[in-house]
C-alpha cells in the first residue's frame, strides 16, 4: 500500500484499496451518521462540512492517534487523535469528492483510469512536483495552506502537525503530473479560500 494520501485512504478502509477501500470507506461514514455529509461529497452538489470530534467517533480516538504517530505528528496533543481529525475534517471531503467524479462510488479500479487511485491523488494535488501546486491547486493548495505557508516553508507551531500534513504532501500516489488534465464531465479544483469547498459541476438539464 503506498504512502501519503492514499497510504492514509487504505489504512481508513482497514487496510483495503482501490474501489473496494473507498466503497468500504464511504459505507464506514455512513453507519457513523455521516450520511448526508458523505452523500454531499458523493453527488454533484456543494460539500457539506464535517465536524473534526464526529470523524473522531466515526474512526475512534485510537485509530486516529495512531494514524498521527504513523504520519509523524506524534501520539498527544493537538498533533494527537484530535490533530487528526482536524486534518481529516478538511481533507476527507475533497478527497471523496475527487474520488467519485461521476457522482458515484466507482464499482472497479479501472474507473479510476491507468493511473489508479494514486494517479487521481496526484491531478488532485494539483500537479505538485516539488514547488507550489500549478493550475487548479485543490489539494495540494489545501494541504499547504494547512501547514501555515505552504510546502517548503516554516512549520507551524505545532511542529508535529507540520511534519504529519507534510508527510500527506509527500505521498499522495506517485509523481505528479506537470499539469493535470481536465475530465470531460469531471469537476474542477480551486485553492480553498476559506469559502465553501470546492464542489462538482451541476449536471446539465
Amino acid at each position: 500500500m503506498g504512502g501519503g494520501l492514499e497510504g492514509l485512504l487504505g489504512l481508513l478502509a482497514g487496510g483495503q484499496g482501490g474501489a473496494q477501500g473507498l466503497g468500504s470507506l464511504v459505507d464506514r461514514l455512513r453507519q457513523a451518521g455521516l450520511g448526508e455529509e458523505v452523500d454531499s461529497w458523493v453527488g454533484t452538489g456543494a460539500n457539506k462540512p464535517v465536524a473534526p470530534e464526529r470523524l473522531e467517533s466515526a474512526f475512534g480516538p485510537d485509530t486516529l492517534a495512531g494514524l498521527a504517530q504513523q504520519f509523524g505528528g506524534g501520539s498527544g496533543g493537538a498533533t494527537g487523535a484530535g490533530g487528526m481529525a482536524g486534518v481529516l475534517a478538511a481533507v476527507l471531503p475533497q478527497l471523496i469528492n475527487g474520488l467519485t467524479p461521476q457522482g458515484r462510488v466507482p464499482q472497479r479500479d479501472e474507473e479510476f483510469g491507468a493511473g489508479g487511485v494514486g494517479g487521481m491523488l496526484a491531478q488532485m494535488m494539483g500537479g505538485q512536483a516539488g514547488g507550489a501546486p500549478q493550475g487548479g491547486g485543490g489539494l495540494g493548495a489545501l494541504l499547504g495552506g494547512l501547514m501555515g505557508g505552504g510546502s517548503g516553508g516554516a512549520a507551524p507551531a505545532a511542529g508535529g502537525l507540520g511534519a504529519m500534513l507534510g508527510a500527506l504532501m509527500g505521498g499522495a500516489g506517485g509523481t505528479a503530473p506537470s499539469a493535470p488534465e481536465p475530465q470531460p464531465g469531471g469537476k474542477h479544483f480551486a485553492p480553498d479560500q476559506g469559502g465553501p469547498l470546492p464542489q462538482k459541476p451541476r449536471p446539465l438539464g
